[in-house]
């Protein structure tokens, strides 16, 4: 399925659900919120300026990345729509339970010194995730099929096999830090269930459907955590 064919096909719109999961994300911060606290603020600002920011980048340098839709094909890839979905609903949940946690239970408290190393690893995260969109990877549709040298891999597609997956858990990853939450540190651990599966079956899937993967795995041997796996 090309690009041209894709755009028409049923399935879910990419720039939808990377809206609809963002703009759900930063109102489920700002739900149980206290407007008196300034850490509750500053995560909102910074998640609004970071979803602002990646739309706009991605508008710009891919627009054809907001024109994909996902789950396209139910008889290959069916776990791709179930998955996706569940990763989307527990970012969501991630996000309200760290927020309600710090601003309301106070169960889950890491301390003060935790917010500005959320900080740090989300902006990190974010920064990665669209220089990894920037890049043309070695699975693109138009690539379908190919015998690709590893000269065409670009960023960390050298390195990882699934650096978007990566760095959206990096910068999920930020949320529960920035509110001091190990409440929220369990919501993202639940989230990352949800992507590991996905990473596992859609390698599966490039494997058995790409005739050059077989040789991209041995050069990048890791899927999505440096090192690891």
């Amino acid at each position: 399925m090309n690009y041209e064919e894709e755009k028409t096909a049923r399935g879910i719109s990419a720039s939808g659900y990377f809206l609809a999961t963002g703009i759900a994300g930063i109102l489920a911060v700002a739900a149980p919120g206290l407007p008196s606290i300034p850490v509750y603020w500053i995560t909102i600002g910074i998640l609004t300026f970071l979803l602002i920011g990646i739309t706009l980048f991605l508008k710009k340098t891919q627009p054809r990345l907001f024109e994909r839709r996902l789950g396209t094909d139910p008889l290959e890839r069916g776990y791709e729509r179930t998955l996706l979905i569940s990763a989307s609903a527990l970012t969501v949940g991630t996000c309200f339970i760290s927020s309600l946690d710090y601003c309301r239970l106070g169960i889950g408290y890491l301390g003060s010194w935790m917010a500005p190393v959320g900080v740090v690893i989300t902006s990190v995260g974010a920064v990665m995730l669209m220089q990894t969109l920037r890049a043309y990877p070695p699975h693109a549709l138009s690539r379908y099929g190919e015998k690709q040298g590893m000269s065409s891999f670009q960023g960390m597609y050298a390195v990882l096999r699934h650096p978007v997956e990566a760095f959206f858990l990096l910068t999920l990853l930020g949320v529960p830090l920035m509110m001091s939450s190990w409440l929220g540190l369990i919501g993202w651990a639940l989230t990352t269930v949800p992507v590991l599966i996905y990473v596992s079956m859609e390698d599966r899937w490039r494997f058995m459907n790409y005739e050059w993967y077989y040789e991209y795995t041995r050069e990048v041997k890791k899927k999505i955590i440096p090192l690891i796996w």
